[in-house]
């Protein structure tokens, strides 16, 4: 059953939650939470943000990630990493993609699914 992005803003508000309490920071990068999240560009690898994530500002366009209905969130942030940035860094780029991503850095860093 399709939710459309309605996701979002529970990933989003999960995330905000966390920063309250301390548990997670907007400006560290992902990967710290995350270590298994790679982009095709080393250098984002290591530069974006949690509030990248958030705000669809990575470059990655990733539609084509989202064509067979059957991957989960692990199968997407594993071929993520072979998606080349199509927009300039923290320039908006709507992206499912960051939004998995930013889904699995609450679950790391809260330890719940």
């Amino acid at each position: 059953f399709q939710i459309g992005s309605m996701t979002k803003s529970f990933a989003a508000t999960a995330a905000a939650v966390l920063v309250d309490e301390g548990r997670l920071d907007w400006d560290r990068p992902a990967n710290e939470y995350l270590p298994a999240l790679r982009f095709a560009d080393p250098w984002l690898t290591a530069h974006v943000t949690v509030r990248d994530l958030a705000a669809n500002r990575v470059g990655v366009d990733d539609h084509f990630l989202w064509l067979p209905r059957t991957w989960g969130t692990q199968a997407i942030l594993e071929r993520v990493r072979h998606v080349q940035p199509d927009t300039p860094f923290r320039t908006f780029r709507y992206s499912n993609a960051g939004y998995a991503a930013l889904g699995a850095v609450t679950e790391a860093a809260s330890g719940q699914s």
